[in-house]
């Protein structure tokens, strides 16, 4: 968005480094790669530095050298020299320019106002829209949200690193896993089988857990999320069900108690002692639970932010992705996707594991015999399965195994995507009445 005239001496810009960074292309071309995957065109305050930018850029693409001879002969052409300043001001972007070197730090700083102007234009439009009496709340919202995301990608910048810097990097990484001799390397899920097969949750990751209704991933989901939260602290966002309704599950999992007697208020008095331990039990684990009815992958993050600021954080559930209010977008599955790539971000920019609850299609039940779920039967799956890190699919399985210790069929998890790893399945006992799962155990 181009400024107005009239704003010119209240707005954040610095025409300074604008003309110092034109002015370096022109004295060295080369400095224009290290700016030009960091600046875009409407980074520039001055229209007139936005079209010279613009010029240099598109000589760039088409492998033509940059100099004022060639860029006088561009602008003259494309009949923008006289809306420049004509060839004086051209000639003269050079003059002064202090170090081409620099220009990372001259783009640096154009940036920065760059993203301050972008904050200042977007909170007039809120107000604006914020007056409009026929606009509903939620729009406005989703406008904000998806006005700070683009913001917030645009400030997000890279480069390029050598392979000296690389091994550098990684050295003590590998020189503390050597020492440590760990077969868990991130946060532990307390299922035994699924640490050997993933090395534990990695920060970073996008962990989608997966599952038709009915198959236990809110139930797995809460349970690694109190396992892990006597570890870490835990933010658990419930978009399906109340935290009443969480709280009950949690007192039958650790009590070890029927949660439909739990809730009829039918238990025996050994029972309703193991609920009082299991109180006492989970006060004491670093949890929390979010239960707002309509949340958007924006307010997780900044909960989750405030969260870690005051207590750490080491893991964050979202349960379910499809219940999240989405950005929007031109179908549902693009929405959905938006949103994927969201939590994907907030993973990675809090540094810590996220697992996202996710619906499983329909078709998944009109395979005939084979019934096991694969990555295609992701919900509005597109780019879901190519943004994860990790994708678990739970599955009922029909068969019964040979030499389970116990009658009931074994819950199949499947392991189907694994970025650092092996694809493979492992067996859980579902105890359903008592809202946990447990490993399964072979005789030997």
């Amino acid at each position: 968005m181009n400024a107005p005239a009239h704003a010119e001496r209240s707005l954040p810009h610095n025409l300074e480094a604008e003309r110092a960074i034109l002015g370096a292309v022109l004295v060295s071309p080369r400095a224009l790669d290290t700016v030009a995957d960091v600046l875009p065109e409407r980074s520039f305050f001055r229209k007139e530095h936005q079209r010279i930018y613009a010029a240099m850029l598109a000589m760039s693409r088409r492998g033509e050298a940059i100099d004022h001879v060639t860029l006088h002969d561009e602008l003259a052409r494309t009949g923008a020299l006289d809306d420049v300043g004509g060839p004086a001001y051209v000639s003269g972007l050079s003059d002064g320019v202090p170090q081409a070197t620099n220009v990372k730090y001259y783009a640096k700083i154009v940036a920065r106002t760059a993203v301050k102007r972008s904050l200042i234009f977007l909170s007039a439009r809120l107000q604006e829209l914020a007056y409009e009496d026929e606009l509903d709340t939620a729009e406005l919202v989703d406008t904000t949200e998806r006005g700070l995301l683009e913001i917030s990608q645009e400030a997000v910048t890279g480069d390029l690193r050598s392979a000296d810097r690389l091994v550098a990097e990684i050295y003590p990484v590998v020189e503390a896993l050597h020492e440590q001799r760990r077969a868990v390397t991130g946060v532990s899920t307390g299922l035994s089988t699924l640490d050997n097969y993933t090395r534990g949750l990695q920060k970073g990751n996008l962990i989608l857990l997966g599952g038709r209704p009915g198959m236990g991933k809110s139930t797995l989901g809460l349970q690694l999320s109190l396992d892990i939260a006597r570890h870490v602290p835990v933010a658990f966002f419930s978009v399906e069900m109340s935290s009443q309704e969480q709280v009950f599950r949690v007192l039958a999992a650790l009590g070890k108690v029927d949660g439909h007697l739990l809730q009829c208020g039918r238990l025996g008095e050994s029972d309703l002692q193991r609920v009082g331990q299991a109180m006492t039990t989970f006060s004491e684990r670093q949890f929390w639970l979010d239960d707002s009815g309509s949340l958007s992958a924006m307010q997780i993050r900044s909960r989750a932010r405030r969260l870690k600021a005051r207590h750490g954080l080491g893991l964050i559930v979202v349960d379910y992705l499809q219940l999240l209010t989405h950005p929007k977008g031109d179908s549902r599955e693009e929405r959905v996707a938006s949103t994927g790539r969201l939590l994907k971000q907030i993973a990675r920019e809090l540094d810590v594991p996220l697992i996202a609850l996710s619906q499983l299609a329909r078709k998944s039940e009109d395979r005939g015999a084979d019934r096991r779920p694969q990555l295609s039967d992701l919900r509005e799956s597109g780019a879901l399965e190519q943004d994860a890190d990790v994708v678990l699919l739970i599955h009922r399985a029909p068969e019964k195994h040979e030499g389970v210790v116990t009658d009931v069929p074994p819950v199949e998890l499947i392991i189907a995507k694994q970025r650092n790893g092996a694809t493979t399945s492992i067996d859980l006992r579902w105890m359903s009445e008592q809202y946990r799962f447990a490993e399964v155990e072979y005789r030997q």
